[in-house]
């Protein structure tokens, strides 16, 4: 493991120095310097790292290799981050997701933090980006929040995967309530739409009557909801009239239950949403 990160570290093949005395010892012993040259033993050194090597540790040595090039290296790595023609910066994000997912093993978090990586600033910088990616990704299709399965952003940015982390944040009660209000001023819901584009044009329909209710009276947002589930419920009428599948509908039933606590019990806002966590709508996003 220690040489494939000093290998990828390097961006090219180690030297005679850097190998370990022990192996030093046991190339020479096994081949002898009379019998092949040194350049020829590395380059079989090289090829043999290189094949056994974890992708995981090579990516980790091209990370090293980048935060020495740093200014600051306290600071983020960029998304666009590149050395030796890796991309690293986006190797680093999915780190990330991958940690706070709980995905990542012990020994690989303890590199990264090693390494220099903080998750709880990482955590920060990566809600803020995600946060103004899904605003521009919404802007540039005129309106429609769908994100499609493992999309990545222009920039690079895995955007799929994050509205995957803050739904299921969501879900599991692990995500502020800042970050909900946050999220939701933004046109980002609780529950993903569906991928069928007929299914979720209703969807995004049904959305927009709950968002024009919001701030209703608790009983009108009970009589709003109610009247949405008979209207879609798979044996309502509304099936036979629309001629509408029954999969579908229940695509809806379950988007709408998705919903639910949202609409119904949301938890009260902060004071001024727009002025929580300057840090992170301040975020550079270079």
């Amino acid at each position: 493991q220690k040489a494939a990160v000093d290998r990828a570290k390097r961006g090219q093949s180690l030297g005679w120095e850097d190998l370990p005395s022990l192996l030093q010892d046991m190339l020479v012993d096994g081949f002898g310097p009379e019998k092949v040259s040194k350049n020829w033993l590395l380059k079989a050194v090289d090829e043999a790292i290189l094949n056994a090597a974890d992708s995981w540790d090579l990516m980790y040595g091209h990370f090293l290799a980048f935060r020495e090039t740093m200014e600051d290296p306290t600071k983020p790595v960029p998304l666009g981050a590149e050395i030796h023609g890796v991309e690293v910066g986006k190797w680093v994000a999915r780190q990330f997701l991958a940690w706070r997912s709980g995905t990542l093993s012990p020994n690989r978090r303890e590199l990264l933090t090693q390494g220099g990586l903080d998750v709880e600033e990482k955590d920060s910088q990566s809600f803020a980006q995600g946060l103004a990616e899904f605003e521009q990704h919404v802007q540039d299709r005129h309106g429609n929040p769908y994100v499609p399965p493992a999309y990545f952003t222009p920039s690079g940015f895995p955007l799929a995967a994050w509205c995957i982390k803050q739904r299921a944040d969501w879900r599991r009660g692990l995500l502020s309530v800042e970050r909900q209000y946050m999220l939701d001023a933004v046109g980002f819901s609780p529950v993903a739409h569906p991928d069928d584009v007929a299914v979720r044009e209703e969807t995004r329909a049904v959305e927009a009557i709950l968002r024009s209710g919001q701030l209703f009276p608790q009983k009108r947002r009970n009589r709003i909801f109610a009247d949405l589930l008979k209207r879609y419920h798979p044996d309502s009428m509304a099936r036979l009239v629309r001629r509408t599948n029954k999969a579908a509908l229940d695509q809806v039933v379950q988007f709408l239950a998705g919903y639910r606590d949202w609409f119904l019990n949301p938890p009260r806002p902060p004071a001024k949403v727009e002025e929580i966590d300057s840090k992170l709508i301040g975020f550079d996003m270079d």
